[in-house]
């Protein structure tokens, strides 16, 4: 019976020390680099550094094990501003994989949409040492990004050899605005993503641009002050395009080593657009002539306007915060107060104006409350729509320009014609004066030469 009983316990003893240690690898991900894209959502943990002050060493060192808490399951993670994210999670592969991309997903369709402004990923080796360093991030400077293309992507390298682990550290940051995570992604660069949607983007911003160069030849031409205003709200559209496209190619065409500004500078060109829209209007609608009151009243607003976004974008690049935009909902008020009154000047011009004042709201409407349910994006078919209607205008306005410039001429010759008849009338005038005068000289003098030889 003892004897039966040590062979028993030696057996189950072998087959507990044949079974593999799970303790380290029970949260490994093994890839398979058959398979293009691999989540790693249910690997990842999350630690939330409010201090702002621990370094790789620090949370590498295991003092914060117990700190981690799993990847929010079926929600995303929202890192909001000026706190710090650390993820971890492990990584190895069952064939060779080599510079694939590790990428911090918030849409699983169309990448990213909300974008993280600083992410710091370093690998570790088993002995907690730091064996690589790698950033990304829309607010990185392109000279420290490991991939320098399309910044509105936050990604790195990633390579693995078969058999082999890595703990993987993620030390995300930002500013502004929150960033939205929904798992990590490991991507074979082959695998790509879609971007159907943003195809009108691309085509928006060079036609818009198109629309702004027009507008400026004319208004070198015409010096109607309509087309100015008319071109530089074209031109803050278009490098809004440029800005909302999720590669964000604005930050490599004008600012790729000072990114932060990005916000600023869209902040900038979304308020700075509405006020070029509106001083557009008050040209290219004569609002002068219309009513010097609310005229009056148009200029004061709009110089307040535009001192307040001058204060507010220097603020944001001082302090890198968001602030007093709030006020800006104010503004936005007064202009659907300004459309709302101008439309009881029922003239082409200022119909026109409301026209496309009204396909740009019901649009972006439709692009804030149906986005995702839409096979296309919204916001370039009413930006681009409201151009046309405006472009149309204009070419209207151009009619009218010429019609009372020819009016104006008609008039022109008419008053030389009268003037010329005027001064023929008093010529005639002064010559009959004239005449008359010489005729009575005549007279008299006939009369004093009869009267000096008349008998007394």
């Amino acid at each position: 019976m003892k004897l039966l009983f040590y062979i028993s316990t030696v057996l189950i003893t072998l087959v507990i020390q044949a079974q593999p240690d799970t303790t380290r690898t029970s949260n490994v991900y093994i890839a398979d680099p058959r398979i293009q894209i691999h989540d790693l959502k249910s690997y990842t943990a999350v630690f939330i550094d409010s201090s702002n002050k621990l370094t790789i060493q620090d949370v590498a060192s295991g003092k914060f094990n117990n700190r981690f808490r799993p990847f929010p399951g079926t929600t995303q993670l929202v890192a909001q501003p000026y706190i710090t994210y650390w993820l971890k999670f492990t990584l190895g592969a069952s064939g060779d994989i080599h510079d694939w991309w590790l990428v911090l997903q918030s849409d699983s369709e169309i990448g990213e949409t909300i974008r993280h402004g600083y992410v710091d990923a370093w690998f570790t080796n088993s002995i907690n040492q730091v064996t690589e360093h790698q950033r990304t991030g829309v607010f990185v400077p392109r000279s420290q990004k490991s991939i320098k293309e399309n910044p509105g992507l936050n990604r790195i390298f990633f390579s693995v050899k078969p058999g082999e682990t890595k703990d993987v550290y993620l030390r995300i940051y930002n500013e502004f605005d929150v960033g939205i995570t929904s798992s990590i992604q490991l991507r074979n660069p082959l695998a790509g993503f879609p971007s159907e949607k943003y195809l009108g983007l691309v085509f928006g911003s060079g036609a818009v641009f198109f629309f702004a160069i027009i507008s400026f030849f004319f208004f070198f031409f015409v010096r109607d002050k309509a087309y100015l205003f008319f071109g530089l709200y074209a031109l803050t559209l278009s490098q809004h395009y440029l800005i909302l496209h999720p590669d964000i190619p604005f930050i490599d065409l004008y600012i790729p080593e000072h990114p932060y500004l990005v916000t600023p500078v869209f902040v900038l060109l979304t308020i700075g657009g509405f006020i070029f829209f509106a001083l557009f209007g008050r040209y290219f609608i004569n609002l002068p002539q219309l009513s010097k009151r609310l005229d009056a009243i148009f200029k004061w607003v709009t110089i307040v306007w535009a001192a307040y976004l001058i204060v507010m974008v220097t603020m944001m690049i001082v302090l890198r915060k968001l602030v007093f935009f709030e006020v800006t909902y104010l503004f936005l008020f007064l202009v659907l107060v300004f459309l709302i009154r101008i439309a009881f000047f029922k003239t082409i011009l200022v119909r026109f104006y409301v026209a496309g004042a009204l396909w740009l709201f019901c649009f972006t409407l439709l692009g804030i409350f149906g986005y995702d349910a839409l096979p296309f994006n919204p916001w370039p078919i009413g930006q681009g729509g409201q151009i046309l209607i405006y472009a149309a205008g204009l070419a209207y306005k151009v009619r009218l320009n010429e019609q009372a410039r020819a009016q104006a001429e008609i008039i022109s010759r008419r008053n030389v014609e009268l003037a010329n008849l005027y001064d023929e009338s008093r010529r005639q005038k002064e010559e009959i004066e004239v005449q008359k005068k010489t005729c009575g000289r005549s007279i008299g003098g006939v009369k004093s030469r009869t009267g000096s030889t008349h008998p007394k």
